[in-house]
């Protein structure tokens, strides 16, 4: 998953049509990246995450933008705490946890903050 490049695409939940779309992430920082070989394994990333965190089967790989117009690479794990669903990103050479991510559904659609 490259979140850099996200394309956002609205869809109408009545009919269906598109109703807005948004590439200006993807035209402003898209590129060929070449992508390492990460030095944690998907479990070794999955045992940096807190017990806490109950329904956490898999790390997948992504890069995430960073506040500086930087991006990391990162495993996310998605898993759920008190009934909410969270993404937790642990960087995939380093191990360290990157950023927490709480999944917010909405009439309006769905939030991450």
């Amino acid at each position: 998953m490259m979140y850099p490049d996200l394309i956002k695409i609205k869809v109408a939940l009545d009919d269906g049509k598109i109703v807005g779309f948004d590439s200006t992430k993807y035209l402003t920082s898209h590129y060929k990246r070449s992508i390492s070989t990460p030095k944690l394994t998907p479990q070794e990333a999955l045992d940096r995450v807190g017990d806490r965190l109950e329904n956490k089967e898999t790390a997948r790989l992504c890069y995430i933008p960073t506040l500086y117009l930087k991006e990391l690479y990162c495993y996310e794990i998605e898993g759920t705490f008190n009934g909410d669903t969270y993404f937790i990103y642990i960087n995939a050479m380093t191990g360290e946890e990157e950023k927490i991510l709480k999944l917010i559904k909405t009439k309006e659609g769905i939030l991450m903050i």
